[in-house]
């Protein structure tokens, strides 16, 4: 009489997942690129592209492991304060570490009006420096 039982050293039948692990699964994937997508877009999608002038209070780097330069830019623009009134408005802002001749500019005319070009972003980003401002072009005001 013939063996039919199975032989335990055959492989099994392939087993598929079930339904909601497959799902749940689908759900991950799904939220992890969305959250990819929110991240990438707060951080490197410019909210604007803009042009302001004032006096150029401070200019220097910062960090210890990663160097960014920041800088304080105080503008013309009056701002309605609740508790002061009427003020002027100081922009805080991050340049573009790999221009070295803005660099230079920036470093040479602390104290003076100049005219900067900056994009704002929604976040700061840990290697763009810490405001949401980063000036990519400066000149004189004549």
């Amino acid at each position: 009489m013939e063996n039919t039982t199975t032989n335990p050293a055959l492989p099994n039948p392939k087993k598929r997942t079930p339904r909601f692990v497959r799902v749940i699964m689908l759900i991950a994937l799904l939220a992890i690129v969305i959250y990819g997508v929110f991240f990438g877009v707060t951080r490197f999608w410019a909210v604007g592209d803009k042009q302001t002038a004032g006096e150029l209070q401070s200019f220097g780097s910062d960090g210890r492991m990663i160097i960014t330069y920041e800088g304080t830019l105080l503008t013309q623009e009056l701002i309605s304060d609740p508790t002061n009134g009427l003020s002027t408005r100081v922009m805080k802002f991050s340049a573009d570490k790999g221009n070295d001749t803005l660099i230079q500019f920036m470093n040479n005319h602390v104290g003076k009006k100049v005219n900067v070009w900056y994009r704002k972003y929604s976040q700061p980003f840990l290697f763009r420096g810490k405001s949401i401002y980063y000036v990519y072009r400066a000149e004189m005001v004549r």
